[in-house]
């Protein structure tokens, strides 16, 4: 038996091209629509997330500061409210993430959805990425740089 996987998608762009605008326009439909409840944003600091209108990457998936192991094994009934009836998840800022926690939002909401063979619990995510912005503070990035010799000679 087949089962659907969410949609996934990546909105990338430097600073000023409208990935927030992109994003609170997105959040102005689902309040029209009357489903204010339906998405959620985050990004990893609280600045970034509040100008989308949301909470820290890690309050809303409930990862203690330290490593992706002090992910919560049974999440809260506050997480399991928050959560369960959503729609879409926005992570702005994603590019400064640390790789480690990469896999975590897709735990965590497969554990408060009851659904361990959907990604991300079923959610649709978005992935928002300035390609100019700092890395994550001491530790790797949820993304690598590639590079790669154009040219008739050897590399």
């Amino acid at each position: 038996m087949r089962t659907s996987q969410p949609f996934t998608m990546y909105l990338g762009g430097e600073g000023g091209t409208g990935k927030t605008r992109a994003i609170n326009s997105l959040l102005y439909l689902a309040e029209k629509w009357g489903f204010p409840g339906a998405f959620r944003t985050c990004a990893p600091t609280g600045i970034a997330a509040s100008l989308v209108r949301g909470q820290t990457f890690h309050s809303l998936i409930e990862l203690r500061a330290g490593s992706a192991s002090k992910l919560s094994k049974k999440p809260s009934q506050k997480s399991i409210y928050d959560l369960v009836g959503v729609l879409m998840i926005i992570v702005d800022a994603v590019s400064m993430l640390n790789r480690k926690y990469a896999g975590a939002p897709s735990l965590h909401l497969q554990k408060v959805r009851e659904c361990p063979d959907k990604d991300f619990g079923g959610v649709i995510i978005i992935f928002a990425r300035d390609f100019f912005l700092i890395p994550p503070v001491r530790s790797d990035s949820v993304y690598c740089t590639v590079q790669f010799h154009v040219g008739g000679g050897s590399a």
